[in-house]
């Protein structure tokens, strides 16, 4: 989720006048070094409490913005800062009754299919306030768009260490070669982590080339594309949705994808059949997440086993080859799913920032 995280955190931080110090590691590091809305970043483990309460000795914040990760809520809470949460994935965990929706200063869930149905079933005093996506104020498409843009994310997790993440790399690769004659004309650049990047070089088709891309470069990336691949993640398909860029999904690589793609196909955002569970029957496909890491176990169980079938391979393909022939007939789609959603939210989380700091002036 690496993305995902990031890319929210910087449409919330282009609204906020402060200085942002991001806590980075892995992908982060990359995507939130290099972005003109950090002033400077603190490279730490931030899943390890411990190690992000010595990061943040001898330093003074008065407020902690914090994107989906709960294991420093205590730490945060210890130094008396004021924290504001967003949970990018609200729909996805089983269970909403960790600490920090009473101990934040205010929660927010990203929109997406059930989550405003999952908060007005809460009590008001833990509800979340909805915000549509979080993404950041576009460049202006491009009147003559060319090649295509592959947002592969950040591939790897606390759930999937570098030595598994090739799996899923191998496995675009493959593709790639498959459908390379039916891309547009133009370039075919893959974005992704520099590790990423890295396996991917030498199994690439001729044309394409892997890139780990700063946000602002990236996002100039997808306004000249004329087609966008990407993995089912949410605000790499937000972006390109709000750009009316053409959207063809590839294969899920770890449990939120496998979850999230299972919501696209059901408003019609792509056609059943790229998902794993439909590809290797043996990966079951819950409604919610009680053990994440359990489920990629299973996820990553079922790219071995694709990775293994010729039959399954052939299948993907052939799939992402019959998106990119019919991409333009799920315009309306899009656009209906993008209406949805609502205008994008990261300004209303600074507005709320900056209140909380007028309120609280000295």
């Amino acid at each position: 989720m690496a993305y995902g995280s990031s890319s929210a955190l910087l449409a919330i931080l282009e609204h906020v006048d402060a200085e942002a110090v991001a806590l980075v590691r892995d992908v982060t590091a990359e995507l939130l070094g290099a972005d003109p809305a950090i002033t400077r970043t603190i490279a730490v483990d931030v899943k390890d409490p411990d190690a992000v309460a010595r990061a943040l000795e001898g330093e003074h914040f008065d407020a902690a913005l914090v994107v989906s990760n709960l294991a420093n809520i205590e730490v945060y809470r210890r130094r008396g800062l004021a924290i504001f949460f967003v949970d990018i994935l609200y729909w996805y965990s089983a269970r909403k009754d960790h600490a920090v929706w009473t101990a934040a200063q205010r929660g927010y869930a990203q929109a997406f299919p059930g989550v405003r149905d999952r908060v007005e079933a809460l009590p008001p005093a833990v509800r979340p306030v909805v915000v549509g996506p979080l993404i950041r104020t576009m460049p202006p498409r491009s009147k003559a768009p060319q090649g295509t843009l592959i947002n592969l994310g950040g591939v790897r997790s606390r759930f999937i260490d570098p030595g598994r993440a090739p799996m899923f790399l191998e496995w675009v690769a493959r593709i790639l070669h498959e459908v390379e004659p039916l891309l547009p004309p133009g370039p075919i650049l893959i974005a992704a982590g520099s590790d990423a990047c890295a396996v991917l070089g030498p199994i690439l088709p001729p044309r394409a080339k892997a890139m780990s891309l700063p946000q602002p470069a990236y996002l100039q990336a997808l306004v000249d594309a004329a087609l966008f691949l990407t993995a089912p993640g949410l605000n790499a398909v937000f972006e390109a949705l709000w750009l009316d860029v053409p959207v063809v999904f590839l294969p899920p690589q770890n449990a939120t994808q496998v979850l999230q793609l299972a919501r696209y196909e059901a408003v019609e955002l792509v056609p059943p059949g790229i998902n794993l569970p439909g590809l290797v029957p043996a990966l079951d496909l819950p409604e919610r997440i009680d053990d994440e890491g359990a489920y990629t176990e299973r996820v990553l169980a079922a790219l071995q086993t694709a990775l293994r079938s010729g039959a399954v391979l052939e299948a993907a393909a052939r799939h992402v080859a019959m998106q990119i022939r019919e991409v333009t007939g799920r315009e309306a789609a899009r656009r209906g799913f993008r209406s949805s959603l609502g205008a994008p939210g990261g300004a209303a989380i600074a507005s709320d920032i900056h209140r909380f700091w007028r309120e609280h002036a000295p």
